[in-house]
């Protein structure tokens, strides 16, 4: 990866030690004190001036080229995950139950190096400014991103246009993914409780059995995401519907009929508009599934869905062409369906988000959110590179 512009082994090395730091002091949302101050004394030795105290443990800093010009934000999530790491490389989680499990560690070391990149002239800022954004809490609701915009940051810095990268295991190392429009889905979670007066598995007596209930409603849900797509039309891959249900429990005793069961699901798809069709559509089959049990819903809304800007995805895969090859810039045929909160800043501002590909010979084709989840870091040049010049890019395009 060292034929990039800008890019030489001693940088590479300087990613994965930053890398490898983060991956062996996780925080979880919402707790990221640690890492925002040592994400602060990394900047202060760059001599890049930064700012803190907003957006819970939000860091944000600010490079200014010499010539005036439009605002860029490039953004990185800095939570990890409550999950216990099988790894045993010698960068592992240091922290029990907690670990990098998505690639945030991975996404701070790139934003770092693409603000040096920027910041020592090894790749051209033409003018304006760009504010380097390392946000928290990008798992959990509420998020991260929402707490930012609603800081007032975007306003306060006239941002024009904003950027963002993922890993991606899918994808051979120091590739890049990306398409217009769609990118990743809007992800709403809900919450059905069913209550009822309970009693003894032996009784001839028919009694509302929340347990049952909240089985039917975990077995509707398939068909009511399939009934909600053929509702909306769209056949195509942004109007597909996922619902389904991850947590159901109920009963103390195989001999007791519970008197009451809790279900937990996701509800995802990528247009409003289905959204709402599919809460009210959920909602339906909660109250059928109940035969008499008391129903209580508690839907949790999600945040907007990616979806890039048209004219400023073209203008960076031909960047993106120039500097990596046309062969390691991919086309994604359809949008993913797993959640992102960076849909609430490219909802305010027009926005770019790609996969970096972190799939090697070795390591980094295991799953996110998995116990042995790793990545190639070859892939970390390739991802500041990108990201430094995708600030050039939205820079001319928004100006």
């Amino acid at each position: 990866m060292s034929s990039l512009p800008g890019i030489d082994d001693a940088f590479a090395r300087r990613l994965t030690a930053w890398r490898r730091h983060l991956h062996m002091h996780p925080e979880r949302s919402g707790e990221e004190r640690g890492t925002a101050l040592w994400v602060g004394e990394q900047l202060t030795r760059a001599g890049i001036p930064w700012k803190e105290g907003f957006a819970g443990h939000a860091v944000a800093a600010r490079i200014e080229a010499e010539r005036p010009g439009p605002a860029v934000l490039l953004r990185a999530d800095m939570d990890a995950l409550p999950i216990q790491e099988a790894n045993t490389v010698p960068y592992a989680s240091t922290r029990p139950g907690i670990m990098h499990a998505c690639g945030h560690d991975a996404h701070m070391a790139c934003l770092l190096g693409a603000l040096e990149l920027l910041t020592t002239g090894r790749m051209d800022l033409p003018r304006g400014r760009v504010i380097g954004l390392f946000q928290p809490s990008e798992e959990t609701a509420p998020s991260g991103a929402k707490a930012v915009v609603d800081s007032g940051l975007l306003e306060a810095e006239e941002v024009a246009a904003a950027a963002a990268l993922h890993v991606d295991h899918t994808l051979p190392v120091g590739t890049i993914g990306l398409r217009g429009d769609a990118m990743m889905a809007r992800c709403d979670e809900f919450e059905v409780a069913y209550t009822g007066p309970g009693g003894h598995t032996s009784s001839r007596e028919e009694v509302p059995d929340p347990l049952l209930a909240a089985a039917r409603l975990a077995a509707a849900l398939g068909e009511v995401a399939g009934q909600v797509r053929a509702q909306m039309g769209d056949s195509g891959p942004e109007g597909e519907v996922v619902c389904r249900a991850g947590i159901l429990r109920a009963g103390s005793a195989a001999n007791v009929v519970p008197d009451h069961a809790l279900l937990r699901g996701t509800a995802r798809c990528f247009r409003q508009e289905t959204a709402n069709s599919l809460e009210a559509a959920v909602r339906d089959a909660a109250d059928r599934a109940a035969r008499g049990a008391v129903c209580e819903i508690r839907w949790i809304a999600g945040g907007p869905p990616v979806r890039n800007d048209d004219r400023l995805t073209e203008a960076c895969r031909r960047r993106w062409r120039q500097g990596l090859g046309d062969e390691r810039v991919r086309g994604l045929p359809v949008p993913s369906l797993a959640g992102e909160d960076f849909g609430h800043i490219s909802g305010r501002v027009p926005g770019v988000f790609w996969r970096l590909g972190i799939r090697g010979p070795e390591r980094g084709g295991r799953p996110w959110h998995t116990d042995r989840f790793d990545i190639d870091e070859d892939a970390l040049p390739v991802g500041a590179w990108t990201l430094a010049a995708a600030a050039a890019v939205l820079m001319e395009v928004a100006a």
